[in-house]
C-alpha cells in the first residue's frame, strides 16, 4: 500500500493538539489515518503513566520509516528528572524497537519482540538520542510515533 507522506509531520502535529487540546478543525478531519492510529495509541497509555507516577508527557516525534530503518530523535529536558520514552507504530508494523544514547553510551533500550517500546532513563543524562528501529513494517513506510513522559 503506497502512502502519501507529504506533510505527515504536520499532519502530524494537528493530530496530536487536536487530540490533547479537544478542538477540531476541517484541515485535522484530513489528517493520515495513520498517523491518527499512533496518536490514539499514545493517547491510549497516558493513564496508565500517570498512575505509574508519570502524569506529565509530550510528543516528541511523529514520522514513518521503512522496514529495518531507524531515526533519531534529539531530545533535550530542561529538568533533572527520571523520564519514561514510550514508542508506538500504526496497524502494518509489528515490531518497533527504541535506543536511548547520552553521547556515545547506550543508556537505555527495549529491543524486545513487540510493538511498543518502553525505557525509563535515570536524571543526570542529558540531551539524549532517541533511536527508533523499524524491526517489522508489513507495509512500507510504517508510522511510529514517540513520547516522554516524567513526573
Amino acid at each position: 500500500m503506497k502512502r502519501a507522506l507529504r506533510g505527515l509531520m504536520i499532519a502530524g502535529a494537528a493530530s496530536a493538539a487536536l487530540l490533547f487540546t479537544g478542538s477540531a478543525t476541517a484541515q485535522d478531519q484530513q489528517t493520515n489515518p495513520h498517523v491518527e492510529i499512533v496518536i490514539q495509541q499514545i493517547a491510549q497509555r497516558v493513564p496508565l503513566m500517570a498512575q505509574n507516577g508519570y502524569p506529565n508527557y509530550e510528543l516528541i516525534g511523529i514520522n514513518a520509516i521503512n522496514n529495518g530503518a531507524s531515526q533519531t530523535i534529539n531530545y533535550t529536558a530542561n529538568d533533572a528528572q527520571d523520564v519514561v520514552f514510550v514508542g508506538v507504530c500504526d496497524g502494518d508494523c509489528s515490531n518497533l524497537d527504541m535506543r536511548i544514547r547520552s553521547g556515545q553510551r547506550v543508556i537505555g533500550e527495549d529491543v524486545l519482540a513487540d510493538d511498543v517500546p518502553v525505557v525509563q532513563v535515570q536524571s543526570g543524562s542529558r540531551p539524549f538520542d532517541v533511536e527508533v528501529i523499524m524491526t517489522a513494517c508489513s507495509a512500507n513506510p510504517c508510522v511510529y510515533g514517540v513520547a516522554v513522559f516524567r513526573h
